[in-house]
């Protein structure tokens, strides 16, 4: 490799940096003297961010007048009038062939609905036939809203388990266990209120934009609550399993105990039906995926025969089998949700406590419609409008709460089976809406056998899929404060219930953020053979440290929890040999009002023990910040450094007598990370490779 001069120490080859190095220089240089100014006042201030609204509020306004006269033909006005309902669209680019598809998936997505819709709606505490009035109005309001093509939209079990415990939060298990007529009135009625509500919040994050409040349930949570989820399904389904009345405890633990010490009521013809199902189930579905190409509803398969079995051996009058019962005929009466009036508690306090329960719900139900449409959309080459389903979920839960249907979200299992069959639009919906209106009009005489044990076994069968265990492993592996929050929210809600698992996950969530803001994280940096670039000098031991410069970058948010750390640790990393110290700025997120103050005092503090403290790399939002806050006030125009390079140099102007002993490096060399990620390209006169014992962040 030829040689070549490294710009280093040759300052009369500066022709790059002479002119313009400093903040102060580019003002100078591009719009004049005393342009660089931090009295700025008030009234500018205010006037700014006035003209920032205008601009906005015009650019929006100027993108729907662009739209609207950019319009040409019927068919392009039709499609901006009715941009709300992306069914429209389809609609216009349906191709006949797509029914070949979209009939069979939806008819089997009706098929499994049933089983599941009158399985699920016990996890909520309802009764059974209000699952099946939830596959009626929420997926064909999804059906004209949604933007996923592919999504199965109606009831899930983890949703129904986390509106079931929400509600069972508020009203207490008296009345949501109890029989009494009067009692499941109660927390029906609530349970339809509180979906409401859960639709109101999509609606109010939809209009003010607030869908980022979703990372509040991170994925650690979200997994580490479905994993829980899953055994708190499990544990509620093990009265109907074992054919006893079996009261649920948030400590599932006592549950479990309890069935042991009811094993003289254990219903042992309950046992046998439902293992005999669920053994069925598993090994149909297994065969079928080895052998079939599409999946097969088993499930109804498996209801039909325990229906025929039951009524014709009268299992439930001669060995007391637990069945469903008479299930209401025809559609569902149209009302308003309303509050309920229970003893003891004021409808203002009600509504009150169930502020926070359908917050939650609302984020969970929105995150898992997201991501599921995401992926499925990401696998047949489209995009999904995160706002638009916001509209589709809200408007959904919302108008279905009226007819006495409770909160759906997306279900993994039905939306891979449509992907699989090969759905190719939304209206597979309107075969899966068609088939349920059957099923509520003319079946439900013929589900009163319908034996409970057979319901659990259906759920049962459901839960594996939700046990996430590999991912707190993986999370172990890569991040553990990412385990910790999986590890807690599972633990809480095997002994605290579903709704303080979901609480403790994402508290320790939030107190990890805030302990990261707390954090100060400076590293030295040094630079590499023959460049200009500045690394990790524990990462990277080739790097070069000059003498009497300390060159440091701070990584992350500067602000009020951590300046204090951040001014000390400075501070001590300057030794009596040092004159300089250059700080580079590129890492720093945020920086707030408290911290600003804190460098003023470092820079003043240094300059008293002849130490002169520098920056580089601001951007453009911490410039303005700067600016108007007034600290350019208390710095000279020699502080603040367009690169980091170029305060490095600076630096050595101001004292070259530091540096006449330093070693150029005139040829690169062959860099080797403490990962052992090799950087090809930098040769030393006698090449070889540098093995890094400690790691740490680059």
């Amino acid at each position: 490799m030829a040689d070549r001069n490294d710009s280093w120490f040759q300052s009369q080859n500066l022709t790059r940096h002479d002119s313009i190095r400093t903040e102060a220089d580019l003002y100078d240089a591009f719009q004049g003297p005393g342009m660089l100014s931090t009295n700025v006042t008030l009234k500018e201030v205010v006037r700014n961010d006035i003209a920032k609204v205008k601009t906005y509020f015009s650019n929006k306004f100027e993108s729907m007048r662009q739209s609207a006269t950019g319009s040409k033909s019927k068919k392009d006005i039709l499609m901006t009038l009715t941009k709300p309902f992306p069914i429209v669209k389809q609609g216009l680019n349906y191709k006949l062939e797509y029914l070949s598809f979209d009939i069979p998936a939806g008819l089997v997505e009706g098929v499994l609905k049933i089983p599941s819709a009158l399985a699920y709606a016990l996890l909520a505490y309802m009764p059974a036939h209000y699952g099946l009035y939830t596959t009626l109005m929420p997926p064909f309001i999804y059906m004209l809203l949604g933007t996923c093509y592919q999504v199965s939209f109606g009831v899930t079990a983890i949703e129904a388990l986390f509106l079931g415990e929400s509600v069972r939060g508020v009203l207490g298990d008296e009345i949501m266990h109890s029989e009494d007529e009067v009692m499941v009135d109660q927390r029906v009625q609530f349970t339809l209120f509180l979906s409401m509500m859960v639709g109101i919040w999509h609606l109010i994050f939809k209009f003010f934009r607030l869908s980022f409040v979703s990372v509040l349930l991170a994925d650690p949570v979200m997994s580490g609550f479905s994993t829980g989820g899953a055994f708190i399904i499990a544990t509620s389904q093990l009265g109907g399993f074992l054919g006893i009345s079996l009261e649920n405890s948030e400590f599932l633990p006592e549950t479990w105990i309890k069935a042991f010490e009811h094993i003289g009521d254990w219903n042992w013809v309950s046992i046998a039906l439902g293992g005999t199902g669920l053994f069925l189930l598993k090994t149909m579905q297994i065969l079928t995926k080895k052998y079939l190409k599409y999946p097969f509803p088993w499930q109804i398969i498996i209801v039909v025969l325990s229906i025929v079995v039951t009524s014709e051996l009268q299992l439930d009058s001669k060995h007391d089998l637990k069945i469903i019962g008479e299930i209401p005929s025809g559609f569902p009466s149209t009302q308003i949700p309303t509050l309920p009036d229970i003893d003891g508690k004021t409808k203002s306090e009600l509504l009150s406590e169930s502020i926070v329960p359908s917050f939650l719900v609302a984020m969970f139900v929105y995150v898992m419609t997201l991501s599921l449409g995401t992926f499925f959309a990401g696998k047949n080459g489209y995009k999904v409008e995160a706002s638009q389903e916001l509209l589709a979920i809200g408007v959904a839960n919302i108008l279905s709460s009226f007819t006495q249907a409770f909160i759906c979200s997306a279900s993994f299992s039905r939306t891979a089976v449509v992907n699989n069959i090969g759905g190719k639009t939304s209206f597979h919906n309107c075969i899966g809406v068609s088939l349920m209106i059957l099923a509520v009009t003319t079946i439900t005489a013929q589900l009163f056998y319908l034996p409970k044990t057979i319901l659990a076994a259906v759920v049962l069968n459901a839960v594996g899929p939700m046990m996430e265990f590999e991912h707190g492993v993986k999370y172990y592996k890569t991040y553990k404060p990412d385990f910790f929050v999986w590890l807690l929210t599972f633990i809480i809600c095997l002994f605290g219930g579903a709704m303080f698992g979901i609480y403790s996950g994402v508290g320790l969530a939030l107190l990890i953020i805030i302990f990261n803001s707390a954090t100060c994280k400076i590293v030295t940096l040094g630079r590499l053979p023959g460049s200009t670039v500045y690394r990790n000098i524990k990462r990277f031991p080739m790097a070069k440290e000059m003498p009497g410069i300390k060159i440091l970058r701070f990584d992350g948010s500067l602000n009020f929890a951590n300046w204090e750390k951040f001014v000390s640790k400075v501070q001590a990393l300057a030794t009596k040999d040092t004159h300089t110290m250059a700080l580079d700025a590129s890492a720093i997120h945020t920086i707030d009002s408290s911290s600003l103050k804190g460098l003023i005092q470092l820079i003043q503090s240094f300059e008293k023990n002849g130490i002169k403290l520098l920056f580089a790399n601001w951007r453009s939002p911490k410039r303005d910040l700067l600016e108007r806050s007034g600290f350019y006030d208390h710095v000279t125009d020699d502080t603040i450094f367009l690169t980091l390079h170029d305060a490095v140099l600076y630096a050595i102007s101001r004292h070259p007598e530091y540096n006449t002993d330093v070693h150029v490096d005139m040829e690169p060399s062959t860099l080797v990370e403490s990962d052992g990620h090799v950087w090809h390209g930098y040769h030393e006169e006698n090449p070889k490779e540098v093995e890094l014992k400690e790691k740490t962040d680059m």
